[in-house]
């Protein structure tokens, strides 16, 4: 963006969500047909990814509920161990099973 002295100004934008909706438009305002090759290409890449977006997703959640297994365990009174390391270790089995891919 050109200044007012020759210079060049920096513009930072913070976009969150709830701008999706009005920069689309604007975008569709200022050149209709651009604005829809874009966003045509960008859906079919991000559509492509799903998959792989789903498995990082699903992988996380796993991760988070073994975690909380383990943390629990951890800060269990250490007369509470046997049922804690049985929660653990079900835990633990059970993503297994889920991480398991289904046969076609």
């Amino acid at each position: 963006m050109d200044s007012k002295g020759g210079g060049v100004t920096n513009v930072h934008l913070n976009i969150g969500a709830e701008d999706f909706e009005a920069l689309l438009a604007t975008m569709v305002r200022a050149d209709r047909q651009q604005a829809m090759n874009a966003l045509a290409t960008e859906l079919a890449r991000q559509v492509a990814q799903q998959p792989e977006y789903d498995a990082k997703t699903a992988a996380a959640g796993r991760d988070a509920v073994r975690q909380l297994a383990h943390d629990k365990f951890m800060a269990a009174p250490s007369d509470d161990d046997g049922t804690e390391r049985f929660v653990a270790t079900q835990v633990k089995k059970l993503i297994a099973e889920i991480e398991v891919p289904e046969a076609p």
